[in-house]
């Protein structure tokens, strides 16, 4: 509930007399109160501006190298559902955000991943797939500490 106005009085003579209520306090208290009641809103929303702003904008770098040099042109590899066109030669050289990138065989969000590459800000993270092997088999120049037996992660 709102506290009471001040009420301003003036004498039949003219004099300024002001009434104060009982409920009325300082001003700084009701701004503090009001403040206070929207700060959530106001956490909230620097919240997202952040979160919107956090994207740093910095790349690495990913070569691949498809083995045997035959089988570069039949293999159909994705890298985060892009499709590497190994026509030209056994060797490509891509630019991605930094991250943990899966490189599948079939393009499918449900396909397991041959391996995960692990892209580092200005680095260059090289592998070599053996597609000769069935599934196909990543070999990491810089193994991460993240692998297992299961998935190789490369660096």
């Amino acid at each position: 509930m709102p506290p009471k106005p001040n009420v301003i009085l003036r004498s039949a003579s003219g004099e300024r007399r002001e009434r104060v209520s009982k409920d009325a306090r300082p001003l700084c208290i009701h701004n503090l109160r009001d403040w206070l009641s929207r700060t959530p809103v106001v956490f909230f929303a620097l919240f997202i501006f952040a979160i919107a702003g956090c994207d740093s904008g910095e790349t690495g770098y990913i070569q691949l190298r498809v083995t045997p040099a035959n089988a570069a042109a039949s293999s159909a590899l994705y890298l985060e559902g892009i499709k590497l066109d190994f026509s030209r030669s056994q060797t490509v050289t891509l630019q991605f955000k930094t991250g943990l990138l899966a490189l599948k065989g079939i393009d499918s969000t449900w396909a397991p991943a041959i391996c995960k590459i692990a892209v580092r800000k200005d680095r260059i993270s090289a592998l070599t797939v053996m597609s000769a092997q069935n599934p196909p088999k990543c070999v990491c120049e810089i193994r991460a500490p993240e692998s297992d037996a299961t998935m190789a992660v490369c660096t």
